[in-house]
């Protein structure tokens, strides 16, 4: 804008051009209010989750490192089988449901009861008689309890502990399903992130060029305003969708590390 300005003035730009170019400065502003805002937001989102952190220090560079180990999809599935917290649940209440099963059939079965005493007995017409000279008494009685009719309840309450038990099954199973289809995505995706932030680094560099050299050309006068703002913009957006793939990056390698038990190990 200073340029523009100093190009009004000696006659060699028209008031339209400058007009432009302040426009372009007027909206850089409100980008860096916003970025200050979203900025700020993040802040306050980590110290919620870091009580401890006292200071954050705004000139962070652009991360270069973005390439995390990610084992092949078999061993990745097999992991997630194993660890997955999803699939823990669901298999803790299908062995849930088995007992409960079980317990329905043992409590409503016939029951065999054995029951063994031991102790002094007497008898006699007068209280002094009974504690006269006692025996030992010894018994012991088997028995056993059937319900003669319990009008279906036994039947129904295996059936309904059979329906559960298929419902929980039928859950693990698309779980198992669900977490094994959820990592191959993200297997795909990370790979597809990987090669497409590579592409991104190197158009930063290439960007980063084109804007400084439109911008020497546009203060010598050999180019026009207009190819100067596209270069700038070009480099800024490029910058933009960089950090954005690389987010992503992050985003779903913590996504697969939390699905498979936090088992991935950072490179």
């Amino acid at each position: 804008l200073l340029i523009a300005e100093e190009r009004l003035r000696l006659g060699k730009i028209s008031e339209d051009e400058k007009l432009q170019m302040e426009a372009e400065y007027r909206q850089s502003v409100i980008q860096l209010a916003q970025a200050k805002s979203i900025w700020q937001q993040a802040v306050y989102g980590m110290a919620n989750m870091l009580p401890c952190i006292k200071e954050v220090s705004k000139q962070l560079a652009t991360p270069k490192v973005f390439e995390l180990r990610i084992p092949e999809a078999e061993s990745l599935q097999a992991m997630a089988m194993a660890q997955s917290p999803a699939v823990r649940s669901v298999a803790l209440q299908l062995l849930s449901e088995r007992r409960s099963a079980a317990q329905v059939k043992s409590e409503m079965s016939a029951t065999f009861e054995i029951l063994s005493t031991i102790g002094l007995a007497n008898s006699g017409g007068k209280l002094n008689e009974v504690y006269r000279q006692p025996f030992v008494e010894q018994q012991l009685r088997v028995g056993i309890t059937v319900p003669l009719v319990d009008w279906g309840r036994k039947k129904s309450a295996v059936q309904q502990a059979g329906y559960r038990i298929e419902r929980a099954e039928a859950e693990t199973n698309r779980q198992r399903d669900a977490i094994g289809n959820e990592v191959r995505q993200l297997h795909v995706h990370l790979h597809e992130l990987k090669d497409r932030l590579q592409a991104q680094f190197a158009l930063i560099d290439i960007s980063e060029k084109r804007y400084k050299i439109s911008t020497e050309r546009y203060a010598a006068g050999a180019v026009l305003l207009t190819e100067l703002v596209l270069a700038q913009r070009n480099k800024d957006q490029t910058i933009r969708d960089y950090l954005a793939s690389l987010q992503q990056y992050y985003v779903a390698w913590h996504m697969l590390n939390g699905l498979i038990g936090g088992n991935l190990a950072m490179k």
